[in-house]
């Protein structure tokens, strides 16, 4: 199990490192159904600010459940869901 919550600290933290690669970005598109042409057209994209194609901001954001889920507080954990503002 993970540490429960008398076992965490103010200051405790947890990293993680991920190459987002296009089939994670093509399966996100598949899986939410946002294929909008800034993630997957790549001549669409050159003309938008970001020069590129770009991944979901979900796609980011759901990496957080990986931390959540093996490090901080690690194993037991249930992410139900967060607040971005």
């Amino acid at each position: 199990m993970g540490k429960t919550i008398q076992e965490m600290n103010v200051g405790d933290s947890a990293s993680f490192t991920k190459s987002v690669t296009d089939y994670d970005v093509y399966t996100m598109a598949g899986i939410t159904g946002d294929f909008n042409p800034a993630h997957i057209n790549t001549i669409y994209a050159e003309d938008t600010p970001f020069k590129e194609r770009i991944a979901h901001g979900v796609l980011a954001v759901s990496l957080i459940s990986g931390v959540l889920g093996t490090q901080l507080p690690g194993a037991g954990v249930v992410f139900i869901g967060q607040v971005c503002d």
